[in-house]
């Protein structure tokens, strides 16, 4: 047996009465929690370092595969090396 759907008016009542917040408990907030807060910068003891070996890396391997991928390319081209009859 299935559950009743509640109707458009039901949710809105719902929402009024979940968003609802008395004038009385907004006038008791303090006025430090009323003001904006700035955030302060967290500071980084590293700095960025880390991006720098991260992109040599990268740089590195992606460098050996594409040469890699190019003397393969080449060895099946000229008929060196035969990959199930793979031919270019």
């Amino acid at each position: 047996m299935s559950k009743k759907r509640r109707t458009r008016k039901e949710k809105m009542m719902a929402l009024t009465r979940r968003s609802y917040t008395p004038l009385a408990s907004i006038n008791q907030l303090e006025p430090e929690k009323l003001s904006p807060r700035i955030p302060e910068m967290i500071n980084l003891p590293h700095g960025y370092s880390y991006v720098g070996k991260d992109l040599r890396k990268t740089i590195i391997v992606t460098s050996i595969i594409t040469v890699f991928n190019f003397i393969l390319y080449l060895l099946l081209k000229s008929g060196t090396i035969r990959f199930f009859n793979i031919q270019f």
